[in-house]
Order: structure tokens, then sequence, then C-alpha cells
């Protein structure tokens, strides 16, 4: 038996911006009926590939009580008209993005400083075999260094 959770109706619905959860950043949506706002509901933006309109009205998804579908599908109707509403919804939206560009910002600088830190030993030798212009040394090192990125993992070092 079908729950009337799990019916679709086509509705036109307003991108609201795009909002940050642990998860990462989520589209927001509101379903409109009869030209009046829905709630927020929120689905993950990996799963959309197009680029949206922060107060746009678009048609062609639909909707339940638990989620939607064809939401790339959708196409562009209009502008929503109340200036407000837009002005707030594209400032929580740059909001969740600059947030979403530190957190990866910050990940990518602490996996640098990680492996920076481990190659600290080859990093001293590399640069000494350089101030002494030994590049046939350094050419070595380096040759070296990508040989042992490359072998495989053995069973020893799997702890």
């Amino acid at each position: 038996m079908i729950s009337m959770s799990d019916l679709y109706e086509p509705l036109e619905f307003v991108f609201c911006g795009f909002r940050k959860g642990d998860a990462g950043l989520f589209i927001s949506v509101a379903t409109l009926r009869d030209g009046v706002l829905g709630r927020e509901m929120y689905f993950s933006k990996a799963k959309s590939k197009r680029r949206w309109v922060v107060g746009g009205i678009y048609s062609g998804a639909s909707f339940s009580d638990s989620g939607a579908k064809g939401l790339d599908d959708a196409r562009y109707v209009k502008a929503w008209e109340v200036q407000g509403d837009k002005i707030e919804w594209q400032a929580k939206s740059e909001q969740a993005e600059a947030l979403a560009r530190s957190e990866k910002l910050e990940a990518d600088d602490r996996k640098r400083n990680e492996l920076e830190e481990v190659m600290l030993p080859i990093r001293k030798q590399y640069g000494a075999l350089t101030k002494r212009r030994d590049r046939a040394g350094a050419a070595a090192l380096e040759e070296a260094v990508l040989r042992a990125l490359r072998a495989p993992i053995r069973k020893a070092e799997e702890k």
C-alpha cells in the first residue's frame, strides 16, 4: 500500500540558495501552491549538476513529504517577486558557500602540513644536496622517493 507521503505531486518551486550541513552543501527549495510559499526542503548539492538562480521560480519537478524528483530537469519560469526574501536567501546562500570553501581550505592545509611534516627529513636532505649543487644526488633522491611512493605496501607496513 502506498502512503500519502510517497505520492509525488508536480509543483513549482523557488530555489532558496545553498545551506551548509554536516555533510556539506545542500540545495534549499520551497514549493509553491497557488502562489503561497511552502516550507524549505533540503537536498544534496552533490546530486545536482546545474546552476541555479537564487529566488528563481522553477517548474517541472515533483514533490512528496519525503523528497523530490526531477529537480535537475526543472526549467526556470521567472523570479520571485518579494525582494526581501531574495536578499535573505542570497545572504544565507553566500554564507553557506563561504563556510564550505573555508572548511575545504582548512582541510587542504591540514593535509599539506601533515605530508610536509612526514617528509621533513627527506626535504632537509634534498635541500643539502641542492645547496652543494649535487644534481646527481638530488636526482637520485627524487627517483628514490618516487620509487618508494609507487612500491606496494608490505604486510609488515600495514599496521
